[in-house]
C-alpha cells in the first residue's frame, strides 16, 4: 500500500500480453523494475486504483488490502487461490483465499473494467471502483479486512461507491456460466409408405441417415449432401426440412425402418477462477498484484438418434388403362391389347427396391379377361354381365417388371376357331394375386394393401375389337338343263364363320352378288372364272340369316350358233360373292370378302333344245283326216309352238306338185310328188 505521497514499487505485467496457449511467457519478460501508480485516487492516504507495470505499461491491482508494498516487479504466474498475508496496520493474519466465485468475479472485474490508462477523471473513478470491488470480495471472508475496506470506501465519493456496487452486481451475474441446452429434437414426418421429411431445428451441424434410407431432392440453401446422399452438413443458425426415401432391398417389407442421427455442438463463454498473480520473490510479505486471465470458451455436444418406420397405411394404388391396337381383328391375327400401368390420383409412388445399387420397380401383376364373341358391340358398364354370363374367349396376365409403363399383349388364335363377333377386354389388379415382391411379411407390411382390388369397366370402346364375318356361300340351281331363254331359280345360302353380327338389335343385311356366266356345258371348277368367260348377268340379293336363304331367277341364253344346242356345248354357271363395295356404309368393315367357286356342278346347267319324235297314222282315205302324234323330250322354251308338216309320199315317176297343188316339172324328169301341208300342233 502507498500511504501519503510515497510510491509503492510493484511488479506487474499485462496478463493478456503474456499468454500463449494459456501459459505466461516468462522467458520473454524484460528485467524487473518498479511499478508506478496509474489511474486512481488517494482515500485517507491510501492509493486506491491501478498500478502500471514497468515492462508493458499495463494495469495490475492490489489484492491484499493493507498488505506490505512490493520492492520489485517479477514475472506473473497463474493462480487459482490467493495466499494468506498479514495486515500492516493491525498485524492481523488474513487466511489464504480460494473462494471460486470470488476469484471468478476478480477475473471478470479486472478483465472487463480494469484496463484503464491515465486520462480523464472518470478513468480515476473507475480504477478506484475496481480496486474497492476487489478488496470488498477479498474481505467477504474476513471481518477485519472488511472493516478496513469499508473505512477506505467511506472516504470515496458517492458516485464511486455506486460504481463499486454496480461492478459487484454485474460480475456476480456474469460469472454464472450459461446453460448449453441441446436443441429441440428433429421431427420425422412420413408422407407416404416410403418417403418423408425430417424437420431439423436450428442448432444442429449435421444430419445423417445411418441405415434404411437416403436424402432426396436438391439440398436447401446452406445445406450440402455427401455423394451417397446420406449425410447433410447444415447451417446451425437456421432450421431446415430435408426430404428422404427408404432404400429397401427386394426382401424388405413396406414398413422399412430408417435410422437417423443429428449432431449438435453449442459454445459459451465463462469466467474461470483463474487470475494472473504478480508475487514478488524478494519478500514473502510484499504486496500481491493481480490481473484477470480473461474468459474462456467452452462447448457441449450431443447426438440425437431415432429409428422410424412409417405408420401410414399403404396408399399405393396401381391401375391400368388399355387400348386395343386395332379395332378390327384381321383374319388369323392374334387377340391383342396394349396395357398401360400407372397409379391412381393421390396414390403413393410405385414401390421400389435396390439391387446392386440400382433402383428397380417392384413388379405388379394384372389379369385380363377377353369376353366374347358378341353379336353386337357390348354396352359399357361397371361390371361384366352376370345374367347371362358372357362367354370368355381368352385370358392373359401381364407382370409390370418395369413399373409404370406400357406392355403389349398378344394371344394367338386357332385358325379353325377364327369366329366372328365383338370382343372386349376387362383388366384387374388384386392384392391377393400378387407375387412375393409385393407380398412381403405380414399382410400389414405388404407393399399393396391386402384389401386392394382394381378393375376397369366392361365394354370400354377402346378395349373392344371385332372379328369380321366370313361366309361359306352355297348356291343351288333348281334345274340342271334349261331351254334357251328358259328360267330357273338359284337358291343362295350364307353360313357365317361365327356369330351373325347385329345392328340396332337386328342382324346386319348382307348383299350377295350373283354372277351368271356362259359355259361350254361342262365347266371345270375353279376359284375364279376363266379370263374369257362370258358374263351373262349380275344379280344382287340380301341375306340376313344362315337359316333364311335368298333366291334369284336365272335365264338361259339363246345360242348364237344353233348347233351348240344339238351337241350340248352351251351352258351356264352361277358364282356368288360377298363384296365390301356392295354393302351399306358401316357394314363394309364387318365382313371379309369371299366367293364360292366358279363352275360348281350344283350351280351349273346345260342349255339344250327339246327332242321331238312323231308317230303318224299309217293309212287314210282320200279327203279324210289323218293323225300324227309328237313326243317332246327336254325343256321347251317359254312361248314356243309345235308345228306339223305333212308331205305326200312320192313315187318314182309320179307328178310333182307345189304347195298349191300345181304341177312342177323338173329338168329332164317328169316325176311327181305329193303336195306339202303344214298343220298346227
Amino acid at each position: 500500500m502507498i500511504r501519503g505521497k510515497a510510491f509503492i514499487v510493484l511488479l506487474g505485467i499485462l496478463a493478456g500480453l503474456l499468454l500463449m496457449n494459456g501459459f505466461p511467457l516468462s522467458s520473454m519478460l524484460p528485467a524487473a523494475h518498479a511499478a508506478t501508480q496509474g489511474a486512481g485516487h488517494l482515500y485517507k492516504g491510501v492509493f486506491v486504483g491501478a498500478f502500471i507495470t514497468s515492462s508493458t505499461q499495463s494495469n495490475a491491482y492490489c489484492v491484499e488490502p493493507d498488505g506490505d508494498n512490493p520492492t520489485s516487479e517479477v514475472p506473473p504466474k497463474v493462480m487459482s487461490s490467493l495466499r494468506g498475508y498479514r495486515m500492516q496496520s493491525t498485524g492481523h493474519w488474513v487466511a489464504p483465499y480460494s473462494n471460486e466465485r470470488g476469484l471468478m468475479q476478480m477475473n471478470y472485474i479486472t478483465s472487463m473494467h480494469g484496463g484503464l490508462a491515465l486520462g480523464p477523471g472518470w478513468h480515476d473513478d473507475q480504477a478506484a471502483a475496481v480496486a474497492l470491488a476487489i478488496w470488498t470480495i477479498r474481505g467477504a471472508e474476513d471481518a477485519e479486512v472488511a472493516f478496513w475496506v469499508a473505512n477506505i470506501r467511506a472516504a470515496a465519493p458517492g458516485h464511486v461507491q455506486d460504481q463499486v456496487d454496480s461492478i459487484l452486481a454485474e460480475s456476480a451475474a456474469a460469472i454464472v456460466p450459461p446453460v448449453l441446452k441441446a436443441p429441440a429434437d428433429p421431427a420425422v414426418v412420413w408422407k407416404t409408405s416410403a418417403t418423408g421429411v425430417v424437420d431439423v431445428p436450428a442448432g444442429y451441424q449435421q444430419l445423417r441417415i445411418e441405415a434404411g434410407g437416403r436424402l432426396t431432392g436438391a439440398a436447401p440453401t446452406g445445406v450440402t449432401f455427401d455423394s451417397a446422399a446420406q449425410t447433410a452438413t447444415l447451417d446451425s443458425t437456421r432450421a431446415v426440412s430435408l426430404r428422404f426415401e427408404t432404400t429397401p432391398d427386394l426382401g424388405s417389407s413396406r414398413l422399412q425402418e430408417v435410422k437417423f442421427s443429428a449432431n449438435w455442438t453449442k459454445t459459451g463463454k465463462r469466467w474461470p477462477a483463474r487470475i494472473w498473480g504478480y508475487q514478488p520473490a524478494a519478500d514473502d510479505a510484499d504486496q500481491l498484484l493481480l490481473y484477470g486471465g480473461g474468459s474462456e470458451d467452452f462447448s457441449q455436444s450431443g447426438t440425437w438418434r431415432k429409428t422410424s418406420a412409417t405408420s401410414e397405411e399403404s396408399r399405393f394404388a396401381p391401375v391400368v388403362r388399355t387400348e386395343v391396337p386395332a379395332t378390327r381383328l384381321e383374319k388369323g391375327a392374334p387377340y391383342a391389347d396394349r396395357v398401360t400401368f400407372g397409379i391412381a390420383e393421390h396414390s403413393d409412388p410405385w414401390p421400389v427396391y435396390l439391387e446392386n445399387g440400382v433402383q428397380k420397380y417392384r413388379p405388379v401383376r394384372a389379369t385380363g379377361t377377353l369376353y366374347g364373341p358378341f353379336a353386337s358391340r357390348p354396352e359399357e358398364s361397371d361390371e361384366a354381365p352376370i345374367d347371362p354370363v358372357p362367354p370368355v374367349a381368352a385370358t392373359a396376365e401381364v407382370i409390370a417388371v418395369d413399373g409404370p409403363a406400357t406392355y403389349e399383349v398378344e394371344i394367338s388364335r386357332d385358325p379353325a376357331a377364327n369366329v366372328s363377333g365383338y370382343f372386349t377386354w376387362v383388366w384387374e389388379i388384386d392384392a391377393q394375386s400378387q407375387g412375393p415382391e409385393i407380398q412381403v411379411g405380414a399382410k400389414e407390411e405388404w407393399h399393396l394393401d391386402s384389401r386392394y382390388s382394381f378393375h376397369d369397366r366392361f365394354g370400354i370402346p377402346k378395349e373392344t375389337q371385332f372379328s369380321p364375318m366370313e361366309f361359306n356361300i352355297t348356291t343351288r340351281l333348281e334345274d340342271a338343263e334349261l331351254a334357251p331363254g328358259g328360267k330357273t331359280i338359284d337358291r343362295i345360302t350364307l353360313a357365317s364363320n361365327g356369330t351373325w353380327l347385329e345392328r340396332d338389335g337386328k342382324p346386319v343385311p348382307i348383299i350377295v352378288r350373283a354372277s351368271v356366266y356362259e359355259t361350254d356345258g361342262n365347266p371345270e371348277r375353279a376359284v375364279e372364272p376363266p379370263q374369257d368367260a362370258r358374263l351373262l348377268a349380275t344379280e344382287k340379293v340380301t341375306v340376313t340369316s344362315s337359316e333364311a336363304p335368298s333366291e334369284i331367277e336365272v335365264v338361259a341364253p339363246f345360242p348364237e350358233e344353233p348347233g351348240r344346242l344339238v351337241d350340248g356345248s352351251l351352258g351356264l354357271t352361277v358364282q356368288a360373292c360377298v363384296v365390301a363395295e356392295d354393302q351399306e356404309e358401316g357394314i363394309r368393315e364387318l365382313i371379309e370378302e369371299s366367293c364360292d367357286d366358279w363352275g360348281i356342278p350344283e350351280e351349273s346347267a346345260r342349255v339344250v333344245s327339246p327332242q321331238v319324235a312323231t308317230v303318224a297314222q299309217e293309212t287314210g282315205q282320200v279327203g279324210g283326216r289323218i293323225v300324227d302324234t309328237a313326243n317332246v323330250k327336254g325343256p321347251v322354251p317359254e312361248g314356243a309352238t309345235l308345228g306339223f308338216t305333212a308331205y305326200l309320199k312320192a313315187e318314182v315317176g309320179a307328178q310333182r306338185f307345189d304347195e298349191h297343188w300345181r304341177p312342177v316339172l323338173s329338168e329332164g324328169e317328169s316325176r311327181c310328188a305329193g303336195p306339202k301341208t303344214t298343220l298346227p300342233a
